[in-house]
């Protein structure tokens, strides 16, 4: 009688134990502190913020440089992306490449563009492949690269829309 009394005292205790260690690695619960992608970033105010602090939203994050065709081509149809999704958890990073981030800033504000941009703020992360540009990834909620188109982007196709509704 004791020895079954014993095996059911552990079996609760495991079952305890596991669902303690279950709530506490809620994969649901996006915060900064478990974002895999360190990237900090200067806005054109010159206020600093990170990827991280984008945790719990679904991130089109485009690296462009005002010197770039391809990139100003494909910019009309990612402010227009901006607007139709900035209210739906879903937010633009425009990545400016320029040496000198002023050329971004004078491009951004001669197109009227309101998406935000930043300027990195440091190197680049090593997840982020950027050998040619334009290039945009597609960020998940907790921060995982989930998809890379490089070279111009339709982002009004649905391939690219049915991307971002998975993830919404």
């Amino acid at each position: 009688m004791k020895r079954n009394t014993a095996i059911s005292a552990a079996i609760l205790l495991l079952v305890i134990a596991a669902y303690a260690w279950s709530a506490g690695n809620d994969k649901t619960e996006d915060t900064p502190a478990n974002y895999p992608i360190r990237f900090d970033l200067a806005g054109p105010d010159g206020r600093t913020t990170s990827l991280e602090s984008f945790s719990g939203k679904v991130v089109v994050l485009n690296f462009w440089a005002s010197w770039c065709r391809p990139c100003a081509y494909e910019m009309p149809d990612l402010q227009k992306f901006h607007e139709a999704y900035k209210d739906k958890d879903v937010v633009v990073a425009a990545i400016a490449l320029d040496n000198n981030f002023e050329a971004s800033k004078a491009f951004m504000k001669k197109a009227g563009y309101s998406m935000p941009y930043f300027r990195p703020n440091g190197p680049v992360p090593s997840q982020f492949e950027v050998s040619a540009i334009p290039v945009t990834f597609v960020i998940d909620q907790r921060g995982n690269i989930v998809a890379t188109y490089t070279g111009m982007t339709d982002f009004s196709a649905s391939y690219f829309l049915d991307e971002i509704k998975k993830l919404m």
